[in-house]
């Protein structure tokens, strides 16, 4: 069955500039496997051995955070949309203790 991914902005230039592609599968993790058959640079980037794909992109089924459900184990059916974002992140390095949350005010 395939599903409909929503590829992020950030995340489009892993597959080619595509902003909707459609994947097989019947878990996320399988979409994920389907795409990185067909783009190259999603699969470096997310299914690498080694690399957390959630490390990397935050992914939602239909509105829902996968981490909520099952995870990248979380369940596909026909007609629902899968979404993926890059994770973002801030701070600002100190040298004396690591990574501190940055006040914007």
């Amino acid at each position: 069955m395939a599903t409909t991914v929503s590829i992020g902005i950030s995340l489009r230039r892993l597959t080619g500039g595509a902003a909707k592609v459609a994947a097989e599968g019947s878990t996320v993790r399988e979409a994920l496997a389907d795409l990185g058959e067909r783009y190259p640079l999603l699969r470096e980037s997310l299914l690498a051995p080694g690399v957390s794909p959630q490390h990397v992109a935050n992914f939602y089924v239909n509105g829902e955070d996968v981490r909520y459900r099952e995870g990248l184990d979380t369940p596909l059916a026909a007609g629902d949309e899968l979404l993926l974002l890059s994770v973002v992140s801030g701070g600002d390095w100190a040298a004396e203790g690591g990574w501190q949350r940055v006040r914007f005010s």
